[in-house]
């Protein structure tokens, strides 16, 4: 019998002797009805178990994808970080080989439209002042026969 009845059946009829023999079948229906509570107890609590333990099997797995995932973000930004980087270097080389072209073009234009040598000297320091600091920039002829400036 179940103790919950028998507890019960004690405190009204004072032992389990003492229950009249008219209401014996109702009494084991009501066990019957106690033991399987408890019978159904006991399986939703081990469900219960069985799916928190299939819960925090499952977070964890998700806490480690997304810390890999995490990683994976980490390298393939510092990844793009340094393609960036390389990239704007290679965009500044050669917009300074273009400027650098684009003075050497401006020199031989200027050079085949001057008439005289000296008129050539101020065209080509503005000329160079463009692309870089010009201020102690000078043009000297050297005389190789005389090895002279």
């Amino acid at each position: 019998m179940h103790s919950l009845l028998k507890r019960q059946i004690k405190k009204i009829f004072g032992d389990e002797k003492k229950v009249p023999e008219s209401i014996q079948s109702f009494i084991s229906v009501i066990n019957d009805a106690y033991e399987q509570s408890d019978n159904d107890r006991e399986m939703l609590e081990r469900s219960l178990e069985i799916s928190s333990e299939e819960m925090r099997g499952a977070y964890k797995d998700l806490q480690t994808l997304h810390a890999e995932l995490e990683k994976r973000i980490q390298e393939r930004t510092a990844e793009l970080h340094q393609a960036n980087d390389l990239l704007q270097s290679e965009m500044l080389e050669r917009k300074q080989v273009e400027i650098m072209r684009e003075a050497v073009y401006r020199i031989a234009q200027a050079a085949e439209e001057i008439e005289a040598l000296n008129d050539l000297y101020p065209k080509i320091h503005r000329i160079i002042s463009d692309v870089m600091s010009a201020e102690n920039f000078y043009i000297a002829l050297y005389d190789s026969e005389r090895d002279e400036l």
